[in-house]
Protein backbone atom coordinates (compact mmCIF):
# COMPACT_ATOMS: atom_id res chain seq x y z
CA UNK A 1 0.00 0.00 0.00
CA UNK A 2 1.23 3.34 -1.31
CA UNK A 3 1.02 6.80 1.73
CA UNK A 4 0.11 9.67 -0.15
CA UNK A 5 0.75 12.25 2.31
CA UNK A 6 1.97 15.29 -0.58
CA UNK A 7 4.02 18.16 0.89
CA UNK A 8 3.98 21.29 -2.08
CA UNK A 9 7.86 21.87 -1.11
CA UNK A 10 8.70 18.55 -2.35
CA UNK A 11 6.69 17.81 -5.34
CA UNK A 12 8.40 17.52 -8.95
CA UNK A 13 9.40 20.63 -10.61
CA UNK A 14 7.39 19.77 -14.04
CA UNK A 15 4.43 19.16 -12.01
CA UNK A 16 4.72 23.04 -9.87
CA UNK A 17 5.50 24.42 -13.36
CA UNK A 18 2.19 23.05 -14.91
CA UNK A 19 0.28 24.12 -11.96
CA UNK A 20 1.60 27.56 -11.94
CA UNK A 21 1.26 28.42 -15.26
CA UNK A 22 -2.59 27.80 -15.03
CA UNK A 23 -3.74 29.11 -11.74
CA UNK A 24 -0.58 30.76 -10.36
CA UNK A 25 0.74 30.75 -7.35
CA UNK A 26 -2.39 30.94 -5.23
CA UNK A 27 -4.69 28.70 -3.82
CA UNK A 28 -6.22 26.89 -7.18
CA UNK A 29 -2.47 26.52 -8.21
CA UNK A 30 -1.43 24.50 -5.17
CA UNK A 31 -4.52 22.43 -5.24
CA UNK A 32 -4.06 21.54 -8.78
CA UNK A 33 -0.09 20.83 -7.99
CA UNK A 34 -1.74 18.17 -5.81
CA UNK A 35 -4.06 16.80 -7.91
CA UNK A 36 -1.11 16.45 -10.26
CA UNK A 37 0.85 14.55 -8.44
CA UNK A 38 -1.67 12.63 -6.67
CA UNK A 39 -3.40 11.17 -9.97
CA UNK A 40 0.37 10.26 -11.01
CA UNK A 41 1.62 8.51 -8.04
CA UNK A 42 -1.53 6.81 -8.23
CA UNK A 43 -1.30 5.69 -12.30
CA UNK A 44 2.60 5.16 -11.35
CA UNK A 45 1.57 2.36 -8.38
CA UNK A 46 -1.04 0.98 -9.40
CA UNK A 47 0.44 -2.36 -10.79
CA UNK A 48 2.31 -3.19 -7.65
CA UNK A 49 -0.08 -1.97 -4.96
CA UNK A 50 -3.56 -2.93 -4.38
CA UNK A 51 -4.34 -0.18 -2.12
CA UNK A 52 -3.23 3.82 -1.40
CA UNK A 53 -3.95 6.00 1.67
CA UNK A 54 -4.20 9.60 1.45
CA UNK A 55 -3.66 11.47 4.44
CA UNK A 56 -6.54 14.46 4.38
CA UNK A 57 -4.16 16.40 6.21
CA UNK A 58 -2.30 17.65 3.53
CA UNK A 59 -5.77 18.61 1.73
CA UNK A 60 -7.08 20.17 3.83
CA UNK A 61 -4.57 23.13 4.63
CA UNK A 62 -5.35 24.43 1.17
CA UNK A 63 -9.27 24.52 1.99
CA UNK A 64 -12.18 23.20 -0.29
CA UNK A 65 -9.47 23.58 -3.50
CA UNK A 66 -7.56 20.24 -1.47
CA UNK A 67 -10.24 18.64 -0.33
CA UNK A 68 -11.73 19.10 -3.81
CA UNK A 69 -8.01 17.35 -4.93
CA UNK A 70 -8.40 14.63 -2.13
CA UNK A 71 -11.78 13.53 -3.34
CA UNK A 72 -10.80 13.57 -7.53
CA UNK A 73 -7.26 11.68 -6.36
CA UNK A 74 -9.39 8.80 -4.48
CA UNK A 75 -11.95 8.30 -6.71
CA UNK A 76 -9.30 8.08 -9.88
CA UNK A 77 -7.66 5.16 -7.89
CA UNK A 78 -11.12 3.45 -7.28
CA UNK A 79 -11.37 3.33 -10.74
CA UNK A 80 -8.08 2.04 -11.51
CA UNK A 81 -9.01 -0.61 -8.79
CA UNK A 82 -7.37 0.34 -5.94
CA UNK A 83 -8.36 0.31 -2.51
CA UNK A 84 -8.75 3.69 -1.14
CA UNK A 85 -8.28 4.36 2.87
CA UNK A 86 -8.50 7.67 3.93
CA UNK A 87 -6.42 8.68 6.70
CA UNK A 88 -8.28 10.92 8.64
CA UNK A 89 -8.06 9.83 12.19
CA UNK A 90 -11.44 10.97 12.92
CA UNK A 91 -13.01 10.21 16.65
CA UNK A 92 -16.47 11.62 18.23
CA UNK A 93 -19.53 10.23 19.66
CA UNK A 94 -23.07 10.35 19.10
CA UNK A 95 -24.48 12.45 15.94
CA UNK A 96 -20.57 14.01 15.31
CA UNK A 97 -19.58 10.81 14.56
CA UNK A 98 -22.20 9.59 12.50
CA UNK A 99 -21.40 13.05 10.59
CA UNK A 100 -18.11 11.64 10.30
CA UNK A 101 -18.94 8.42 8.77
CA UNK A 102 -21.41 9.52 6.44
CA UNK A 103 -19.27 11.96 4.66
CA UNK A 104 -16.06 9.01 4.11
CA UNK A 105 -17.91 5.92 4.78
CA UNK A 106 -21.58 6.62 3.89
CA UNK A 107 -24.31 8.33 2.69
CA UNK A 108 -25.27 11.79 2.82
CA UNK A 109 -28.90 13.57 3.19
CA UNK A 110 -29.72 16.31 0.16
CA UNK A 111 -32.05 18.80 0.53
CA UNK A 112 -34.62 17.17 -1.21
CA UNK A 113 -34.22 14.08 1.21
CA UNK A 114 -32.75 12.14 -1.48
CA UNK A 115 -29.66 10.50 -0.14
CA UNK A 116 -26.25 10.21 -1.97
CA UNK A 117 -22.47 8.81 -1.56
CA UNK A 118 -20.27 11.69 0.64
CA UNK A 119 -17.91 13.43 -1.50
CA UNK A 120 -15.29 11.77 0.69
CA UNK A 121 -16.03 8.51 0.23
CA UNK A 122 -13.26 5.89 0.88
CA UNK A 123 -13.13 1.95 1.33
CA UNK A 124 -12.23 2.40 4.94
CA UNK A 125 -10.59 4.69 6.96
CA UNK A 126 -8.42 5.54 10.60
CA UNK A 127 -10.42 6.22 13.72
CA UNK A 128 -9.02 6.99 16.94
CA UNK A 129 -10.32 5.22 19.80
CA UNK A 130 -9.99 7.23 22.95
CA UNK A 131 -13.31 7.84 23.63
CA UNK A 132 -14.20 4.17 23.59
CA UNK A 133 -17.14 2.30 22.11
CA UNK A 134 -19.12 5.30 22.05
CA UNK A 135 -16.94 6.72 19.51
CA UNK A 136 -16.29 3.56 17.44
CA UNK A 137 -19.65 2.19 16.62
CA UNK A 138 -20.87 4.94 14.32
CA UNK A 139 -17.88 4.35 11.83
CA UNK A 140 -18.62 0.23 12.50
CA UNK A 141 -22.19 0.81 11.83
CA UNK A 142 -21.44 2.82 8.77
CA UNK A 143 -18.95 0.26 7.67
CA UNK A 144 -21.41 -2.28 7.86
CA UNK A 145 -24.05 -0.62 6.37
CA UNK A 146 -22.29 -0.30 3.10
CA UNK A 147 -19.03 -2.35 2.92
CA UNK A 148 -16.86 -0.32 4.02
CA UNK A 149 -13.88 -0.59 6.82
CA UNK A 150 -12.36 1.12 9.38
CA UNK A 151 -9.34 1.15 10.76
CA UNK A 152 -8.68 1.84 14.71
CA UNK A 153 -5.33 3.21 15.73
CA UNK A 154 -4.32 0.70 17.97
CA UNK A 155 0.22 0.49 18.45
CA UNK A 156 1.37 3.69 16.41
CA UNK A 157 5.05 3.54 14.91
CA UNK A 158 5.78 7.25 15.97
CA UNK A 159 8.48 7.51 18.90
CA UNK A 160 6.36 8.95 21.87
CA UNK A 161 3.65 6.39 21.11
CA UNK A 162 4.85 4.38 24.60
CA UNK A 163 3.96 7.45 26.52
CA UNK A 164 0.40 6.21 26.58
CA UNK A 165 0.14 3.19 24.71
CA UNK A 166 2.57 1.26 26.92
CA UNK A 167 0.83 2.44 30.30
CA UNK A 168 -0.09 -0.94 32.08
CA UNK A 169 -4.00 -1.07 32.85
CA UNK A 170 -5.94 -2.87 34.85
CA UNK A 171 -8.86 -3.55 32.68
CA UNK A 172 -12.62 -3.57 34.91
CA UNK A 173 -14.33 -7.49 35.11
CA UNK A 174 -16.59 -6.53 32.23
CA UNK A 175 -13.95 -5.69 29.53
CA UNK A 176 -12.69 -7.53 26.47
CA UNK A 177 -9.69 -8.89 27.59
CA UNK A 178 -6.76 -10.44 24.64
CA UNK A 179 -7.22 -13.94 24.87
CA UNK A 180 -5.79 -16.45 26.99
CA UNK A 181 -5.72 -14.45 30.37
CA UNK A 182 -7.47 -16.08 33.47
CA UNK A 183 -11.20 -15.03 34.12
CA UNK A 184 -10.28 -12.65 36.28
CA UNK A 185 -8.38 -9.61 34.46
CA UNK A 186 -4.70 -8.69 35.10
CA UNK A 187 -2.70 -5.55 33.96
CA UNK A 188 -2.21 -5.36 30.62
CA UNK A 189 -0.57 -2.80 28.70
CA UNK A 190 -3.04 -0.08 27.53
CA UNK A 191 -2.66 -0.76 23.55
CA UNK A 192 -3.13 -4.44 24.21
CA UNK A 193 -6.49 -3.67 25.92
CA UNK A 194 -7.51 -1.65 22.83
CA UNK A 195 -6.75 -4.12 20.90
CA UNK A 196 -9.16 -6.76 23.03
CA UNK A 197 -11.60 -3.79 22.07
CA UNK A 198 -11.10 -3.78 18.59
CA UNK A 199 -11.55 -8.03 17.93
CA UNK A 200 -14.70 -7.21 19.80
CA UNK A 201 -15.65 -4.85 17.78
CA UNK A 202 -14.79 -7.07 15.07
CA UNK A 203 -16.29 -10.14 16.46
CA UNK A 204 -19.69 -8.21 16.96
CA UNK A 205 -19.51 -6.62 12.92
CA UNK A 206 -17.63 -9.34 11.36
CA UNK A 207 -20.01 -11.19 9.69
CA UNK A 208 -22.12 -9.64 6.32
CA UNK A 209 -25.49 -9.08 7.04
CA UNK A 210 -26.65 -7.10 9.29
CA UNK A 211 -26.12 -3.66 11.35
CA UNK A 212 -24.58 -2.82 14.71
CA UNK A 213 -26.62 -0.72 17.35
CA UNK A 214 -25.79 1.44 19.77
CA UNK A 215 -24.97 -0.81 22.23
CA UNK A 216 -22.86 -3.20 20.21
CA UNK A 217 -25.15 -5.47 19.30
CA UNK A 218 -25.39 -7.05 15.55
CA UNK A 219 -28.65 -7.21 14.37
CA UNK A 220 -29.83 -8.77 11.24
CA UNK A 221 -29.93 -6.86 7.77
CA UNK A 222 -28.88 -6.17 4.38
CA UNK A 223 -25.09 -4.65 5.16
CA UNK A 224 -22.22 -6.30 3.41
CA UNK A 225 -19.52 -5.21 6.24
CA UNK A 226 -16.16 -5.88 5.50
CA UNK A 227 -17.09 -6.32 1.42
CA UNK A 228 -14.38 -3.52 0.46
CA UNK A 229 -11.30 -4.87 2.55
CA UNK A 230 -12.00 -8.73 1.82
CA UNK A 231 -11.36 -7.72 -2.38
CA UNK A 232 -9.10 -10.12 -2.98
CA UNK A 233 -8.16 -11.94 0.25
CA UNK A 234 -8.77 -15.05 -1.08
CA UNK A 235 -9.72 -17.44 1.42
CA UNK A 236 -9.40 -16.16 4.05
CA UNK A 237 -12.06 -13.37 5.53
CA UNK A 238 -11.86 -10.77 7.38
CA UNK A 239 -14.10 -8.30 9.24
CA UNK A 240 -14.42 -4.47 8.84
CA UNK A 241 -12.43 -3.51 11.96
CA UNK A 242 -8.78 -3.32 11.86
CA UNK A 243 -6.08 -1.92 13.69
CA UNK A 244 -3.19 0.48 12.66
CA UNK A 245 -0.40 -1.38 14.48
CA UNK A 246 3.16 0.71 13.44
CA UNK A 247 6.20 -1.74 12.22
CA UNK A 248 8.78 0.12 14.37
CA UNK A 249 8.01 -1.78 17.54
CA UNK A 250 8.37 -5.15 15.26
CA UNK A 251 8.01 -7.40 18.37
CA UNK A 252 4.70 -5.82 19.30
CA UNK A 253 3.53 -5.96 15.73
CA UNK A 254 3.93 -10.03 16.31
CA UNK A 255 2.12 -9.71 19.53
CA UNK A 256 -0.88 -7.92 18.04
CA UNK A 257 -0.98 -10.63 15.12
CA UNK A 258 -1.77 -13.30 18.28
CA UNK A 259 -4.46 -10.78 19.57
CA UNK A 260 -6.04 -9.68 16.51
CA UNK A 261 -6.29 -13.69 14.25
CA UNK A 262 -8.96 -12.38 11.95
CA UNK A 263 -8.74 -8.23 11.36
CA UNK A 264 -6.35 -6.78 9.10
CA UNK A 265 -3.66 -4.42 9.97
CA UNK A 266 -2.89 -1.53 8.42
CA UNK A 267 1.12 -1.33 8.55
CA UNK A 268 2.67 2.16 8.86
CA UNK A 269 6.33 2.30 9.45
CA UNK A 270 8.11 0.66 6.72
CA UNK A 271 10.70 2.20 4.34
CA UNK A 272 12.12 6.05 5.92
CA UNK A 273 10.96 5.47 9.62
CA UNK A 274 13.26 2.33 9.61
CA UNK A 275 11.09 -0.69 9.84
CA UNK A 276 12.57 -3.51 7.30
CA UNK A 277 10.55 -5.72 5.17
CA UNK A 278 10.94 -8.12 7.46
CA UNK A 279 9.44 -6.19 10.55
CA UNK A 280 6.73 -5.10 8.39
CA UNK A 281 5.69 -8.98 7.51
CA UNK A 282 5.21 -10.02 11.82
CA UNK A 283 1.77 -8.68 10.78
CA UNK A 284 0.89 -11.37 8.14
CA UNK A 285 -2.02 -14.28 9.36
CA UNK A 286 0.91 -17.13 10.18
CA UNK A 287 1.70 -19.39 6.44
CA UNK A 288 0.54 -17.14 5.08
CA UNK A 289 1.15 -13.20 3.22
CA UNK A 290 -2.48 -12.55 4.05
CA UNK A 291 -3.60 -9.78 6.28
CA UNK A 292 -1.44 -7.50 6.27
CA UNK A 293 -1.58 -3.81 4.58
CA UNK A 294 2.07 -2.49 4.58
CA UNK A 295 2.21 1.13 4.07
CA UNK A 296 5.30 2.96 2.37
CA UNK A 297 5.10 6.43 1.90
CA UNK A 298 7.90 8.91 1.43
CA UNK A 299 10.07 5.80 -0.09
CA UNK A 300 7.94 5.91 -2.71
CA UNK A 301 6.31 9.37 -3.60
CA UNK A 302 9.20 10.81 -3.46
CA UNK A 303 11.44 8.66 -5.04
CA UNK A 304 12.40 10.88 -7.89
CA UNK A 305 14.73 12.75 -5.30
CA UNK A 306 16.91 10.01 -5.13
CA UNK A 307 19.29 9.45 -7.40
CA UNK A 308 19.43 5.75 -7.46
CA UNK A 309 15.53 5.43 -9.21
CA UNK A 310 15.87 8.71 -11.42
CA UNK A 311 19.45 7.29 -13.29
CA UNK A 312 18.89 7.73 -16.79
CA UNK A 313 15.73 9.69 -16.10
CA UNK A 314 14.76 13.57 -17.47
CA UNK A 315 12.86 15.20 -14.43
CA UNK A 316 9.71 14.78 -16.70
CA UNK A 317 9.72 11.00 -15.85
CA UNK A 318 9.30 11.57 -12.07
CA UNK A 319 6.72 9.32 -12.32
CA UNK A 320 8.57 6.54 -13.72
CA UNK A 321 11.31 6.50 -10.38
CA UNK A 322 7.92 6.14 -8.12
CA UNK A 323 6.93 3.20 -9.88
CA UNK A 324 10.13 1.59 -10.04
CA UNK A 325 10.29 2.27 -6.15
CA UNK A 326 6.73 1.42 -5.53
CA UNK A 327 7.88 -2.27 -7.53
CA UNK A 328 10.99 -2.79 -5.03
CA UNK A 329 8.73 -2.41 -2.03
CA UNK A 330 6.23 -4.68 -3.65
CA UNK A 331 9.04 -7.40 -4.04
CA UNK A 332 10.92 -6.71 -0.99
CA UNK A 333 8.16 -7.18 1.00
CA UNK A 334 6.59 -10.61 -0.92
CA UNK A 335 10.14 -12.25 -0.45
CA UNK A 336 9.94 -11.31 3.21
CA UNK A 337 6.60 -12.75 3.82
CA UNK A 338 7.96 -15.86 1.87
CA UNK A 339 10.94 -16.42 3.74
CA UNK A 340 8.77 -16.07 7.21
CA UNK A 341 6.90 -19.07 6.54
CA UNK A 342 9.06 -21.08 3.86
Amino acid sequence: MVGIDPRLDRLPSPVLDASRRLYGHWWEGAANALLRFGRGVVEAVAPFAVAVKLQIAFYEMYGWWGLEAYSQIAAYARELGLMVIGDVKRGDIASTAEAYAAAHLGEVVLPGGEKTAGLFNVDAITINPYLGSDGVLPFVRQAVQHGRGVFVLVRTSNPSAGELQDLTVQPPDSAARPPGLPARPRAVRLWEQVAALVRQWGELAGTPGGEVDDAGVRRAGAGTGGQALNRGSGEQPFGPVGAVVGATYPEDLARARELLPNQWILVPGYGTQGATARDAVQACCPGTRLGALVNAGRSIIYAFSEPRWMEGRKPSQWAKAVAAAARHARDELLAAADTRHA
